[in-house]
């Protein structure tokens, strides 16, 4: 198996499984680098979330809704997602 694959496979294996912290992975670096904000606590500011303990009672269609309104993507599962692969990979 080539490096690369190796590696690919190796970073694969450490994806999340089941409830994560998406303070983990929306980091600051991410952030910065695919939005127009700087820290978590921006993004949530902007979202009108006051806490990250607020995240549980927002629907999913209200918190896409939030998220297409104040980035370029489509919904949070979407920057979830890039946001994921953005620290496996940089």
């Amino acid at each position: 198996m080539s490096q690369n694959l190796k590696d690919i496979s190796s970073k694969a294996e450490s994806l999340p499984t089941g409830n994560i912290s998406i303070a983990e992975y929306l980091t600051d670096k991410f952030l910065t680098n695919k939005t127009s904000f700087s820290t978590l606590e921006e993004l949530l500011t902007a979202l009108a979330i006051k806490s990250i303990d607020e995240w549980d009672s927002i629907s999913k269609d209200e918190l896409d809704k939030r998220i297409r309104e104040n980035t370029s993507y489509n919904s949070f599962e979407d920057m979830l997602a890039e946001a994921i692969a953005y620290k496996l990979f940089n």
